[in-house]
């Protein structure tokens, strides 16, 4: 039989040095609108055409009619050799056909349990109380992981010790133990996938107090794959309680195992393993990103600086090991060993610190250039009295240094003289400042177990270890996913005529996304994955100071970078566009993760408006109110295709279902005090995500109405008002103030002016694109020059482009003349956008584009000749005019 024609290459970088058996990949694959139907048949090949066991998934379709796939989730299992990279395809089309699992993975349901079968390694989920009618419920544990079966030579041996058996746990700072087994409701279970090549299964519930007090929602993903002995999980859990109430001493994951006698305990170490074969109870501790030690029976038994994050414990009747990826980046972390089991302690009590909601940023800060009343510090030539005299008349008051608004390194230099002079010991940021709280904020961990019936040998477990730390994906060929447009055209793949903008666009990336944390040891519990925040000189201008000599110094006063409105988060997940490679990946995603979890609020006790919002950047990451403007989901959803995370799903319907939540009467989005016209355009961003993922009507009305009530509050096509607010007892009423020619919304415009043409089309949608696009804006020409094929439109692209790449050199190459936006200098994402209209510019008619630039050219010159009038500057309290009520009933 003739196989397939049709194929994409995937590119499979297997980093660690070690080698893989069988090791699960799973990877999203976009496809062009009507090239591939759901459920259509598709296999994973190697370079030779050997076929592998494939399994695919559906993850979002190009139309309401849900005829053709747009992302498709793909599972396979592969052998890697260390270090290697290696090609693989994806055949489609007539022909395709992919064979079975030697072992396929299985989902059974019976006797009130949910049993996963991989052929090595059988699971049973309890799905009612007792979990087997066949045995009391006095004698089986309540909580969810029933039982775990492992293959040996005599049969199947379950390995996990009952009542109770595993479960979550939470431990406040006054011992009160809060789990999921003991008062617990049952949790809800769904199969989420349901193989042959992987499982997946969703477990949902609370933590319960011993008297049944509820709180701190809780997740639970696990994975397991065919005939593999290992099973990957994801723990999240919510903060849902008052933040000056509750502190954890201790959050994790117990494990009472039955392994049999004479048990071995191993943790990983920077050399070799910390092993021993005679001892009670042993705990490992990475209390900072470079140091951790092992005790033995209270005693110290091995210490050192990065572990590798793995520990096992071996009998004579099976053995068990564990590792939680990014082990020392998420610090603190441990595991405590006894004869019974073992602890995943995702928050060990043994760092000596409470896990916390509050900040050190509970009352208003000082500042240093006259608001509030206060006297201004910042003049002409540096008062150091007015700046002593500032910080000592509020002893307590953190400091608020980007109100020094400096302009030179030598400014953050003579401030920072001034922090360590009069307030060395006090909270203080170069960033906004603000005194909200991280009630709400979410954490996920990812775990990799594995059981067997014989032993797990160090060896092995170092080599596991090192795979779990390193995950392995398998992208598409970077230029085929731009020729698809599923990532709305952001080009990729190398091209001579953007070569140097390209390097640019790495360096940046490097020096903004990842080189800071790495040189300045941004980790930690909370900041792993964050990049840092920016929104004035300061930042930069700091690293730019202490870079060569005192990185760690450089980002002292800066703060992580929850997101903006121009979506740097989409910034980052571009570069792994555009260019496939690994390391971008990583840094997206673990961006996106820290945006995602963290940033956002999840639940509220008292405050269920700003439930799905993220926090505005700020000194910390929770310190900064909940920004409807700044809450963008295209990160999160563009995650989740990549990978098949649900979890980064869920994330980004609440962010959607916050405005669905919080709508108006007349059913547009409710924007009554945000100002600046972004805090209506990114609710509509987010739902309108979820209307192309889900194609749920429930977003899909609310983003037609909510456009076409923010188009017609324009005064005419392209000149739109500062800020927009809905009025009036139906919320149709438009009061406006202030109007800029155009109104730069952001990140969330393109996505709305690209979308909209395709899904809520309209002649007020396109006159106001082509007129914004007249009036100079690249955002609006990226959209018109497929509307129109007007060459000139996709000649301001390039301009757009070739002018961000001078701010972009600086940012790369670390000049002060790129302090001022260092780390806002990842908002490079339009730049690939501008870059491919540019090229299908050039490449449709090489000579009109060359025409359209002189024009272009020839338009900027007579401009500059005359006095263009000045919009009037944003102010917070500017003329406010009522547009009257805005009609969308026709929408």
């Amino acid at each position: 039989m003739s196989r397939p024609t049709k194929r994409v290459e995937l590119v499979v970088e297997n980093a660690g040095g070690v080698k893989r058996s069988a090791w699960p990949i799973t990877q999203g694959i976009p496809f062009a609108d009507g090239e591939l139907e759901p459920g259509a048949a598709v296999c994973v090949v190697d370079a030779e055409g050997r076929p592998f066991p494939t399994q695919s998934t559906c993850l979002a379709t190009w139309s309401r009619d849900m005829k053709y796939v747009k992302w498709l989730l793909v599972d396979f299992q592969t052998d890697l050799r260390a270090d290697e990279t290696a090609s693989f395809f994806l055949e489609y089309g007539e022909g395709a056909e992919t064979p079975a699992p030697t072992q396929p993975v299985a989902v059974t349901r019976e006797e009130g349990r949910i049993r996963i079968d991989t052929g090595v390694l059988r699971l049973d989920l309890r799905t009612s109380p007792g979990g087997y009618s066949s045995v009391p419920a006095v004698h089986m544990a309540r909580d969810f992981l029933a039982r775990c079966w492992v293959a040996t030579e005599e049969g199947w041996r379950d390995v996990f010790r009952g009542d109770p058996g595993p479960h979550l746990y939470l431990v406040d700072t006054h011992g009160q133990r809060y789990d999921s087994c003991t008062a617990a409701p049952p949790p809800r279970i769904t199969v989420e996938d349901a193989g042959p090549v992987r499982v997946s299964v969703c477990v949902k519930g609370f933590h319960a107090s011993h008297n049944g007090t509820l709180i701190c929602p809780f997740t639970v993903r696990i994975h397991a794959f065919s005939g593999r002995p290992y099973l990957r999980v994801f723990h999240t859990f919510v903060f849902d309680q008052n933040p000056e109430h509750l502190e954890f001493s201790e959050v994790g994951m117990c494990f009472p195992l039955d392994l049999g006698n004479d048990l071995r305990m191993a943790f990983g170490g920077e050399e070799n393993a910390h092993w021993a074969s005679q001892w009670r109870r042993a705990e490992l501790l990475q209390s900072s990103d470079i140091a951790y030690k092992v005790s033995r029976d209270g005693e110290s038994y091995g210490e050192g600086k990065k572990n590798r994050g793995w520990a096992t414990l071996t009998g004579d009747h099976g053995s068990a090991f564990v590792a939680v990826r990014d082990f020392w980046q998420q610090y603190p972390k441990g595991y405590e060993l006894t004869q019974s089991g073992m602890n995943v302690q995702l928050w060990p009590s043994s760092c000596g610190e409470s896990l916390v909601y509050h900040t050190p940023w509970r009352e208003r800060p000082v500042y240093f250039s006259g608001q509030f009343g206060e006297p201004a510090a910042q003049a002409a030539s540096r008062d150091e009295k007015t700046v002593q005299e500032l910080i000592e008349a509020r002893p307590t008051a953190p400091l608020n240094l980007k109100s020094f608004a400096v302009n030179s390194a030598e400014d953050v230099r003579w401030v920072e003289e001034m922090v360590d002079k009069y307030a060395p010991d006090r909270p203080a940021s170069h960033n906004d400042t603000g005194t909200n709280d991280g009630t709400g904020a979410g954490k996920t961990h990812e775990i990799w177990l594995r059981f067997a019936g014989d032993a797990i040998e160090d060896e092995a477990a170092e080599e596991l270890a090192t795979a779990v730390q390193e995950p392995v994906i398998a992208p598409a060929d970077p230029h085929y996913m731009y020729r698809t447009a599923a990532t709305r055209k952001v080009y990729a793949g190398p091209d001579p005529r953007f070569e140097k903008v390209d390097a640019i666009l790495d360096g940046v990336t490097e020096r903004v996304a990842i080189e800071p944390m790495r040189l300045a040891r941004a980790w930690g519990f909370w900041r792993f994955g964050y990049m840092c925040c920016s929104h004035s000189a300061s930042p930069g201008l700091a690293w730019f100071l202490h870079y060569h000599t005192d990185p760690e110094n450089g980002l002292r006063f800066t703060g992580p970078y929850n997101n903006e409105a121009d979506d740097p988060c989409w910034g980052v997940w571009t570069q792994f566009l555009r260019t496939g490679k690994r390391r971008f990946f990583i840094a997206a995603s673990n961006n996106s993760r820290a945006m995602g979890e963290v940033g956002i609020c999840h639940a509220h006790p008292f405050r269920p408006e700003v439930v799905g919002l993220m926090h505005y950047h700020n000194a910390h990451q929770w310190t900064g109110n909940c920004s409807p403007s700044h809450t963008l989901n295209n990160s999160l959803f563009l995650h989740y295709y990549l990978t098949g995370d649900r979890r980064m799903r869920e994330i980004a319907l609440e962010a959607a279902d916050c405005a669905v939540r919080n709508q108006e009467i007349a059913g547009i989005i409710s924007c009554r005090h945000g100002v600046l016209n972004r805090e209506f355009s990114g609710p509509l961003n987010c739902v309108i995500e979820a209307y192309l993922d889900t194609w749920a009507e429930t977003y899909g009305d609310l983003a037609a109405r909510s456009l076409k009530w923010l188009l017609r509050t324009q005064e005419k096509p392209g000149v739109w008002a500062t800020s927009v607010f809905t009025r009036g007892a139906r919320g149709d009423e438009a009061v406006v103030e202030g109007a800029y020619l155009p109104f730069n919304h952001g990140g969330s415009l393109f996505p709305i002016f690209y979308e909209g043409v395709r899904h809520f089309d309209g002649p007020l949608l396109r006159d106001t694109i082509k007129a914004e696009a007249d009036l100079g804006s690249p955002v609006a020409c990226a959209v018109a020059y497929d509307l129109t094929d007007e060459p000139i439109y996709a000649a301001r692209c390039k301009k757009a482009v070739d002018d961000w790449a001078v701010h972009g050199r600086n940012v790369a190459e670390l000049n002060e003349q790129g302090g001022d936006a260092f780390f806002s200098g990842i908002r490079n994402g339009l730049v690939s956008v501008y870059k491919a209209v540019t090229a299908r510019a050039m490449d449709k008619d090489a000579a009109a584009f060359a025409e359209a630039e002189k024009r272009l050219e020839a338009l900027i010159e007579e401009a500059s000749k005359h006095e263009s009038p000045k919009p009037p500057n944003p102010t917070y309290e500017p003329p406010e005019r009522s547009l009257g009520i805005l009609d969308v009933r026709d929408a």
